[in-house]
């Protein structure tokens, strides 16, 4: 897309450069933009963060990557009552199709960020790196242009 002349390769509300930060913090390891939840939640089994993107292994070998603003701990809690109701993500879905189960306490919180564009381009890139290794579906499309891009920064 031409805007004044120039090829745009991100056109979101978002400046191209706080993703570029967002991503190289996560590159240099430094997750400043996850936060810390500060409610008492039942379970303790997860950590308390804000603001991530997470995976969840599978017993099958395969992996469930997401996002959220809120604290993991609840988004996975939310994930766990969804496998005893109606397979209405796709995660309960495909453990209903497989057979397999969510190994909750293996999962990881890969990265943080406070902007939610730039959560969901991390969440993006790394569903579509996985390819058929990851059930989920990702928040955001990526053009193949923002995920070459996304690739020469990781």
């Amino acid at each position: 897309e031409l805007w004044y002349g120039c090829n745009v390769l991100f056109s979101a509300a978002y400046r191209l450069g706080s993703v570029c930060a967002a991503v190289e913090r996560k590159v240099e390891g430094n997750v400043q933009g996850r936060g810390i939840c500060k409610a008492k939640h039942r379970a303790k089994e997860f950590e308390y963060a804000t603001s991530v993107v997470y995976d969840i292994p599978l017993s099958c070998g395969k992996y469930y990557d997401g996002q959220t603003r809120r604290c993991v701990n609840s988004r996975l809690l939310d994930h766990k009552a969804l496998l005893k109701s109606q397979p209405c993500s796709n995660l309960s879905l495909h453990c209903r199709e497989c057979g397999c189960v969510p190994l909750f306490g293996d999962k990881t919180a890969q990265s943080g960020f406070k902007n939610r564009g730039a959560r969901e381009m991390e969440e993006a890139y790394l569903i579509n790196k996985a390819g058929h290794a990851c059930v989920a579906k990702p928040s955001v499309a990526l053009l193949a242009a923002e995920f070459v891009f996304l690739e020469a920064r990781h």
